[in-house]
């Protein structure tokens, strides 16, 4: 959401390649930008690229991760599903609300059926939240999520 992104993505490789080559670059992204084009391509010179998508539409993240702005769910999963060599993290939890229902995965499974990302890595809650009753997805369900996605997706997806 920096203004200058591109400009510090490309100086800090620039540094990067000057001081310290070899050295990989990584980025955790919320995702909400990549429909720009330019974005895009400052991501692109990233070694590693790790997109955030915590639900399968856009009711779901807008529960989740309440964007402001434009945010538009189809606009960002068709931006990252023209992105090359990226990770697809998602955030499951339970409680007040959550995405551990089948038929919220079931919608965040195609999503990542149209992404293709190299990767899926699932994870829960680490810290207390903003909202009220929102729970900790045991890792054992975790696990059931992991093998569902590569069951309905056959993308590699692991336990994080």
């Amino acid at each position: 959401m920096h203004p200058d992104f591109s400009e510090f993505i490309q100086g800090l490789v620039k540094l990067r390649d000057e001081l310290y080559p070899g050295v990989r670059i990584g980025i955790l992204s919320d995702s909400s930008q990549v429909y720009r084009p330019e974005i895009r391509a400052a991501l692109s010179l990233i070694d590693e690229r790790y997109m955030k998508l915590d639900g399968g539409d856009e009711e779901k993240v807008r529960e989740i991760n309440r964007p402001r702005g434009g945010f538009t769910f189809e606009r960002t999963v068709t931006a990252l599903a023209s992105m090359k060599n990226i990770v697809i993290q998602s955030l499951f939890l339970q409680g007040s609300y959550g995405n551990t229902d089948e038929a919220s995965l079931e919608k965040w499974a195609a999503a990542i059926v149209r992404i293709q990302p190299d990767e899926v890595q699932v994870y829960t809650l680490d810290r207390g939240t903003p909202a009220q009753g929102l729970l900790k997805v045991s890792r054992e369900k975790l696990r059931e999520i992991a093998e569902f996605c590569r069951r309905k997706t056959g993308i590699k997806a692991i336990v994080f």
